[in-house]
């Protein structure tokens, strides 16, 4: 049989030094950017906010430091952050719909002085306008961009910024782009964790009961697991806590996705002598791959 199994553990690194390392991340946190012309203060203390239930927006300012009225800084004065505030209730009017019910007792430009009812519409082609329909009637209407926080659209992760749709990056800043690395680190390097990778052969026996054997354990907080069998065998996953997950007391279990672990593990038989094993992990307790 051949088995091939590969993940990620995280990397556990002891550093001996009398160093504060809270002290430098704030120090590296909060430095000054030099641009070619004027310098960048340090960053002001994040505002509360936008929203006084759900989501919300929260902002932050830093200041030019210049000489002279034409000198400019390189870079982004203020950045936002999604923020999350207690739940609304359930009969509150969503953000959108709210900014379109003010409009609701004045006249549209260049319109008669009929008054209409509006709410969003959502098939406008830029989702950081302020598009409204007029209820009990086919055209909308657009009142200019949306206030900074709202939602790009009904089913959409983004935030609409001085009338762009921005989503967040790993660090919750709005448009930052910074994603989580192989290892799960928020902007790291893929250097926090170790690739584990291997192949698993045996001979099949001559005689005696066939039965379940052993291949590894795949330790806690393992990320991006991925199991390959390609032989005439069948996988098997237990946990300490659950026991058998999949394949397990001579069962055979379906194609499909497992809670265990911490994470979901996605089970596919392709053919009789293909199957395999992912997971995104971090997983919360060792499993086993027999």
């Amino acid at each position: 049989m051949r088995l091939e199994i590969w993940f990620r553990i995280p990397l556990l690194i002891l550093v001996l030094d009398s160093v504060n390392s809270q002290a430098i991340s704030q120090v590296l946190e909060n430095k000054i950017l030099h641009s070619t012309s004027g310098v960048w203060a340090l960053w002001g203390a994040w505002t509360g906010c936008s929203s006084s239930c759900g989501e919300g927006v929260t902002l932050r300012y830093r200041k030019c430091q210049r000489d002279n009225i034409e000198v400019t800084c390189a870079g982004e004065q203020r950045q936002y952050k999604s923020c999350q505030s207690v739940l609304c209730p359930a009969n509150s009017i969503p953000f959108r719909n709210l900014q379109c019910a003010l409009y609701n007792t004045r006249p549209i430009p260049g319109s008669s002085q009929q008054r209409y009812q509006w709410v969003p519409f959502y098939g406008a082609p830029i989702p950081c306008h302020l598009s409204c329909l007029a209820v009990g009637h086919n055209f909308y209407y657009t009142f200019g961009r949306v206030l900074d926080g709202t939602r790009c659209g009904e089913d959409s992760d983004g935030t609409c910024i001085n009338g762009q749709c921005l989503t967040a990056g790993c660090d919750g800043i709005l448009g930052s782009g910074v994603t989580n690395d192989l290892c799960g680190k928020c902007g790291g390097r893929n250097d926090s964790c170790i690739h584990i990778q291997d192949v698993f052969r045996l001979l099949y026996p001559s005689s005696g009961v066939f039965g379940y054997k052993n291949v590894t354990r795949i330790p806690a907080g393992a990320r991006r697991i991925k199991v390959t069998d390609k032989s005439q065998n069948i996988l098997a996953l237990m946990s300490l806590s659950k026991g058998y997950v999949i394949n397990g007391n001579w069962t055979m279990s379906r194609s499909g996705v497992y809670k265990v672990a911490g994470t979901e593990v996605r089970y596919s038989r392709v053919t009789i002598s293909h199957e395999f094993l992912e997971a995104s992990g971090p997983t919360d307790e060792d499993l086993y791959v027999l």
